[in-house]
């Protein structure tokens, strides 16, 4: 697939500065005007599922169909949910590792690129597994931790194209040993916030670490005015998701997405969702 050509325009982040070293902006990045000479990923099926980020070919039509009920559900919560200032800023996290949430961030961002009008920017903003970088052949790319960490970078010299033209990937960047610091600086804030748009232009999916491993969780899921919190079936632990979700705070924002719920075998998976808070915490 040929992708669009952008507008070359490029908008720096470092347009406005309120002191030495912010990202500050005085307007929204939209992602058709930034200008990215990297390299384009091309997102095969094949190649994706054996990385497992998809399905296979036998669940791929299933899979879809289960994505567009949580991409419907999402656009409601982004029109009529929505935390002012960060309507478009979606998080995705979990309780522990194995829960699937990379894999949603993922199909997510794919299912909502095939909206006819908006852009999509899904970040690796688990600094210390880079899961998502490492399956799509992103590891050793600049990232995240890069633009946060070097002042004389902007968003164009680490933002990465696909062959899907409305859905870019910011990698993780490079290994760090201070990520919580990164992403409870204000350089992150001035980041997520030069990527707010109000109008509702595009949409920006943070796959965030898990909840209760890292610290990193809550400086990234506390950006994000919606969070979509998955939870494996026959894996996850009541305790485990109740202490994740009161560290998060605020109920509201959570989407909660059942994973790997069985429909009538036992290698068949589904994906079910609903707000945390209309399940009551029992």
């Amino acid at each position: 697939m040929q992708r669009a050509r952008a507008e070359t325009r490029e908008l720096p982040l470092e347009s406005q500065t309120r002191r030495p070293g912010n990202l500050a902006v005085e307007n929204s990045l939209l992602l058709g005007e930034i200008a990215t000479s990297r390299p384009m990923v091309k997102l095969e099926p094949a190649r994706l599922a054996e990385a497992g980020l998809q399905a296979e070919a036998t669940r791929r039509r299933q899979q879809l169909q289960e994505f567009r009920g949580i991409k419907r559900a999402l656009l409601s919560t982004l029109e009529s949910r929505a935390v002012a200032g960060t309507q478009n800023i979606v998080a995705t996290t979990s309780a522990v590792s194995g829960e699937g949430k990379t894999y949603v961030s993922f199909n997510l961002a794919l299912s909502l690129a095939s909206e006819l009008d908006l852009r999509i920017l899904l970040v690796d903003a688990d600094l210390l597994k880079r899961d998502l970088s490492r399956k799509l052949g992103l590891a050793d790319a600049p990232g995240l931790s890069d633009l946060l960490t070097d002042r004389n970078r902007s968003l164009s010299d680490v933002l990465v194209p696909t062959d899907l033209p409305q859905l870019h990937i910011l990698p993780a960047g490079r290994a760090v040993h201070n990520s919580a610091e990164l992403l409870c600086s204000s350089r992150m804030k001035d980041l997520v916030d030069s990527l707010v748009d109000a109008e509702g232009r595009q949409v920006v999916v943070l796959d965030a670490p898990p909840v209760l491993l890292t610290p990193d969780a809550v400086a990234v899921t506390s950006l994000a005015g919606s969070i979509l919190f998955v939870v494996r079936a026959m894996f996850s632990l009541r305790a485990e998701a109740q202490e994740a979700v009161r560290r998060i705070g605020g109920s509201e924002r959570i989407l909660a997405i059942l994973n790997s719920a069985e429909t009538g075998g036992p290698f068949q998976r589904k994906y079910a969702y609903g707000y945390y808070g209309d399940y009551g915490q029992e």
